[in-house]
């Protein structure tokens, strides 16, 4: 197994609440994985060194769960540790207040056993509340195993991972609000400079002539190839059907324009952006 290893530390709270889970999770013998803004962070600030374009203070967990009962019984065991609270809410959601610093939300999301239909899955008691989880078993089977401290190596989202579950929320909830989107277009944005340099002038020097050696255009094309080297049919289709259809494909880019610095020509520069990306994302 690789372990990748930090350049700069997670804050105390985040790396305690990562040892608690951790510790529950061998002992229920569970799969799972940091994914969301945290598995962003992670991997884009404290491992690669780019700057955070959005602050989020939650940390989201998804979990590969047989049934309702061993949920409550990951949440109960969360519970029944030092600064957990529950939200009075929110089913998925627990609080956590550490010793010192600021608390936040814990998200706890299933799949892999409790899903209504092959993607979707519905919150009991009244089932009202679905969630689309396509990707999610892909991005546990990739996940990276990152170092957080001395003997805590914790499975986190990779990139390409990250960018499936972006866009599957975006198209769940993407008319809630644009942070999805936003995430996008920052991976898009940086992915050829998140160790993948040496790719783009080695193996993957095709990809890098066919942009005409623009890396601002190779990143999201390899992106998408990095994507597809992991997603199932299910889940391409899915993604594909978002980047095919002129409507949705126009609101993305409206919402991806929400993070965009540089507004000069920004939605033609984002829809070339997307057109590399499902290039990439084309089956070879």
């Amino acid at each position: 197994m690789s372990i990748v290893f930090l350049k700069t530390p997670l804050p105390l709270e985040q790396r305690t609440l990562l040892r608690v889970m951790d510790r529950i999770a061998r002992s229920l013998d569970l799969r799972y994985f940091v994914v969301g803004a945290t598995a962003r962070d992670i991997l884009m600030y404290h491992l690669h060194g780019f700057p955070v374009n959005r602050a989020s203070p939650d940390i989201d967990f998804a979990m590969a769960i047989k049934s309702w009962e061993a949920f409550n019984v990951v949440k109960e065991s969360l519970l029944n540790e030092r600064g957990f609270r529950p939200d009075p809410k929110i089913i998925h959601r627990l609080h956590y207040s550490p010793p010192t610093g600021d608390g936040f939300p814990v998200d706890l999301v299933p799949f892999g056993g409790v899903e209504v239909s092959s993607t979707t899955v519905a919150w009991p008691p009244d089932m009202k509340v679905v969630m689309n989880v396509a990707g999610y078993a892909e991005a546990l089977a990739s996940a990276v195993s990152v170092s957080i401290e001395e003997q805590l190596v914790i499975p986190v989202a990779s990139i390409p991972g990250l960018a499936i579950t972006k866009l599957i929320a975006w198209l769940d909830r993407g008319h809630l609000h644009a942070k999805d989107a936003v995430d996008l277009l920052y991976l898009l944005e940086n992915y050829a400079d998140a160790g993948n340099a040496d790719r783009l002038y080695g193996a993957e020097l095709f990809l890098l002539a066919a942009c005409d050696y623009a890396f601002e255009r190779a990143g999201p094309r390899l992106l998408g190839r990095d994507m597809t080297a992991i997603m199932s049919a299910q889940c391409r289709s899915q993604i594909a059907a978002i980047l095919t259809t002129p409507a949705v494909r126009d609101r993305l880019i409206v919402n991806m324009l929400q993070g965009a610095f540089q507004q000069d020509n920004a939605y033609s520069r984002l829809d070339d952006y997307l057109a590399e990306f499902e290039a990439g994302l084309a089956p070879a």
